[in-house]
């Protein structure tokens, strides 16, 4: 897809009135960012072949319709129409196939006739040191509301950052920037995690709405030049963008210039993504960059950052061969490797046996860390130089634009030398046929603009877009200007704070998409402590949440972290709703939640603390018969025993 890109006016001075932006304003028309868009006559076909489908779970795709096929030897997917028209390419095509799992660390090697041995490290790091938890974080999140976030991309920018407030822990500070044009702050520095700032914040987040441009440069600088921060808080940026700018370049040097103690994870939200932009800069910032396509959930992508940045990390990696020397790897290392993350780098050397074994080495907790790897599988020796070549074009390619020209010069050469060599593509090189043909009238060649579509889903073209500074004397609440236009049950979940029992009813409650709907429903109630409700509610409502959510397993998993806060708010309110409280408690143990061994001490000693006939209750009701007293305790009809409904009902009473 190729979108428009905002790039920032040069400021003039002077006063700025409360006129409308035109498009003109916004979109400087340069060749560079603003395509032709109008009706094209092309559309797109797509046959994807997936050769040696063994491995190969699931084929899927959350941007297009797809057909897909089986067969013994080759996956083949189609994309499929209605009326049997091919598509038109207002949006980026997006296959994911679910592999079975393997083993978690893969080297594959092969030696090339011509070019040397070449490697790819798959690594997958299982670090069993638990985080101390006494960390303190100090989070700025980033959400862009220029006019192209406008719609259903803003809607579920500003759900997930509501839902990424409750992943906060006591002792966090945190900001809120919303940019367009301009930017606005939460506040002026940030403030203290807790129940009064949660609330404010969440108003705060309400009224948001689509605006002007992305201008992401100025709120990044603001940010980064140490706005409000204080020593000891590891600070943390989560932006929220579509990444559809005409300077990137500047914004990526900006971060790198200001990345020490700093992690950046960048979101980008498109059917039109700037995958470039949004991927230097996770990199620039020591981060990990997430997607968030049309048809997936954005909150199962936000809770994934936060379980990175609570997971233990190798610090200041490095991978040395069989000698012990220490090898250049492509892309080049982040700063920290993630537990449980997957990641992938790309090896060449001269000596083959540089690669029969190699030594992840780092930091972990403080102490020496070292893992090693030895030879996998023989591979494809082609592919894998193709698959180095292109890294180290990608590479090369992030560090032009500096301020030495001589540089630049000689970087460039080395792409185009790498391009030509290995037959790959790049900034500097393309594949490209040129018809000339004369104008007789004229005598002169004649250039064709070809027109691109209006990326999907972008509404910024149909309606006047103004600033910030404008925008204060009419802000209006979000609720009233939503315009929803489908039908389905996540669309009506959309309408309604709540569910009815009428609407429940009528739901197929075992889709996927309406539990997870009430998943998220149920966990954005979650109070600043990590209770739930109010009152005496609270030991009722709080352990509901735990037992509905482990009662989903695995998919609960996203909400991990919301999870061990209900477990810990359980242990410190009152002796209400005993019996409730202990079966949470003891859910959270099988669950593995928590792996300290003083937090488990504790809560087998609230269930030990249990009087004998208690204790014999517990035991009858986690051997099966849990939601039927669940069901009773909170005064809930249970209706049919379908354990989906159940959960369902049961994460519904939280929300409510």
């Amino acid at each position: 897809m190729v979108a428009p890109r905002y790039t920032p006016i040069k400021k003039t001075g002077g006063k700025k009135g409360r006129e409308t932006l035109g498009l003109k304003n916004l979109i400087p028309n340069t060749d560079n960012n603003t395509p032709l868009i109008k009706e094209t006559a092309y559309t797109l076909r797509i046959e994807a072949v997936l050769s040696n489908p063994v491995r190969i779970k699931k084929v899927s795709s959350p941007s297009h319709p797809v057909e897909v096929f089986l067969g013994k030897d080759k996956v083949v997917v189609n994309l499929t129409r209605e009326n049997g028209e091919n598509e038109l390419l207002d949006s980026d095509f997006v296959l994911v196939a679910s592999l079975e799992e393997e083993s978690r660390c893969r080297l594959t090697v092969g030696k090339h006739p011509e070019f040397g041995a070449f490697g790819l490290l798959e690594l997958v790091p299982e670090l069993d040191v638990t985080p101390s938890g006494n960390e303190n974080y100090e989070y700025t999140f980033l959400i862009d509301v220029s006019g192209s976030m406008c719609g259903e991309k803003l809607t579920q920018a500003k759900r997930a950052l509501r839902l990424a407030l409750r992943n906060l822990m006591a002792g966090d500070r945190f900001n809120i920037i919303a940019f367009e044009s301009e930017f606005q702050c939460f506040s002026k520095d940030p403030v203290p995690y807790n129940q009064a700032s949660l609330d404010k914040a969440d108003q705060w987040i309400k009224v948001l709405t689509d605006l002007g441009g992305t201008q992401i440069y100025d709120p990044l600088e603001y940010v980064l030049n140490g706005c409000g921060s204080l020593e000891g808080y590891d600070r943390i940026l989560l932006l929220f963008t579509d990444g559809q700018v005409g300077n990137e370049e500047e914004i990526i040097r900006l971060v790198r210039n200001h990345n020490q103690s700093l992690s950046l994870y960048p979101f980008g939200i498109d059917t039109a993504v700037n995958k470039y932009f949004i991927d230097t800069l996770a990199e620039a910032g020591n981060g990990m960059p997430e997607y968030i396509y049309t048809g997936e959930r954005i909150e199962d992508k936000v809770l994934r950052q936060f379980s990175r940045i609570h997971q233990p990390y190798i610090a200041s990696p490095e991978i040395k061969g069989q000698d012990g020397c220490e090898l250049e790897v492509v892309p080049k290392l982040p700063s920290k490797l993630h537990a449980f993350e997957s990641y992938s780098f790309a090896i060449r050397v001269n000596d083959f046996k540089q690669l029969e074994s190699l030594t992840i080495c780092g930091k972990l907790a403080g102490e020496q860390f070292e893992q090693h790897v030895s030879f996998t599988v023989q591979g494809n020796e082609r592919l894998l130089a193709l698959r180095w070549a292109k890294e180290q074009i990608k590479r090369l390619e992030n560090q032009l634009g500096s301020v030495n020209t001589r540089s630049d010069l000689a970087i460039e050469q080395e792409i185009i030398d790498l391009s030509l060599r290995f037959k790959l593509l790049s900034t500097r090189t393309s594949f490209v046929a040129v018809h000339k043909k004369m104008v007789k009238e004229t005598g002169q060649t004649e250039t064709i603009i070809v027109p691109v579509c209006l990326p999907r889903n972008w509404e910024m073209f149909d309606q006047p877009i103004v600033s910030f500074s404008c925008f204060k004397t009419m802000r209006v609440c979000q609720d009233d200007v939503m315009n929803y236009c489908h039908s389905s049950p996540i669309a009506m979940l959309e309408r309604s704070e709540f569910i009815s029992s009428e609407d429940m009813s009528s739901m197929d409650v075992n889709k996927k998409g309406v539990i997870h709907e009430i998943m998220r429903r149920a966990a954005e109630k979650q109070n600043a402590d990590g209770t739930f409700g109010i009152g005496e509610d609270i030991n009722r409502k709080t352990a509901s949440f735990i037992i509905g959510m482990l009662s989903l397993k695995t998919d609960c998993y996203p909400y991990r972290i919301q999870i061990q806060k209900a477990g810990i708010a359980l242990l410190t309110t009152g002796e209400d709703d005993r019996l409730l409280k202990a079966a949470a408690l003891f859910l959270i143990q099988e669950a593995k939640i928590y792996n300290g061994n003083r937090m488990r001490e504790k809560m087998e000693n609230v269930i030990i603390g249990l009087t004998e006939p208690e204790q014999k209750i517990l035991e009858y009701l986690i051997n099966g018969e849990l939601l039927p007293f669940l069901a009773n305790a909170i005064h809930m009809e249970l209706g049919e025993k379908d354990k989906s409904r159940a959960i369902i009902e049961l994460l519904e009473q939280v929300a409510n």
